[in-house]
């Protein structure tokens, strides 16, 4: 394994909705906008103490996260598996609220690719997202809409729109089948136990 860095890019968000008057609305961004706000994440990224590091790569499939257990709905187990060839980002142990404390998956729909010039991955949320509860029982596919507006403003273009559908699908159907976890996230918790992560 290999230390890494890995940065969320809330695609269509890089204006900061959190301080921004005209609210949390998906927006096509001007290239510096997009720029400085992927920028800002690795700087603060290569801030974390190196004794403490987060992200490891496994393998030329998978890379880890170990989540700040001080984020919103994050606790010390929670931890992140970025399945590249999958296209997702995969959240285990989520700590919701009730009445949504029962999911505790969280999938995104995502291009993860590694950036040369700024020397880190980047995962591009690309607005679809699949709950998954504790027993794996039950699914919800969620911001469905979020997709349609990508496609509206543009951010999408339609061939990207039917691949985040088609992913989509497929990780639902390979949970339907009894396919998950993926033998991705199998090998990624050996690889935080290896780390010490428990």
């Amino acid at each position: 394994m290999n230390k890494t860095l890995v940065v969320w890019w809330r695609y269509g968000k890089e204006h900061d909705p959190a301080h921004d008057p005209a609210g949390d609305e998906f927006r096509v961004n001007p290239a510096g906008v997009i720029s400085a706000h992927i920028d800002q994440k690795v700087a603060a990224a290569r801030k974390w103490p190196a004794a403490d590091w987060r992200w490891w790569q496994v393998d030329d499939e998978l890379l880890i996260e170990r989540v700040d257990p001080t984020a919103l709905h994050c606790g010390p187990d929670t931890r992140i598996f970025y399945l590249l060839r999958r296209g997702l980002a995969v959240i285990e142990n989520n700590h919701f609220a009730p009445p949504d404390e029962h999911w505790t998956w969280y999938l995104h729909v995502a291009d993860i690719f590694f950036d040369a010039a700024r020397d880190c991955w980047i995962k591009q949320d690309l607005f679809a997202d699949i709950l998954v509860d504790r027993g794996r029982r039950e699914m919800l596919v969620i911001d469905l809409d979020d997709v349609a507006t990508g496609l509206d403003l543009g951010l999408l273009t339609p061939p990207q729109a039917s691949s985040v559908l088609r992913t989509t699908n497929a990780t639902v159907r390979a949970i339907e089948s009894g396919d998950f976890p993926f033998p991705e996230i199998v090998r990624g918790r050996a690889a935080c136990e290896e780390l010490g992560w428990s």
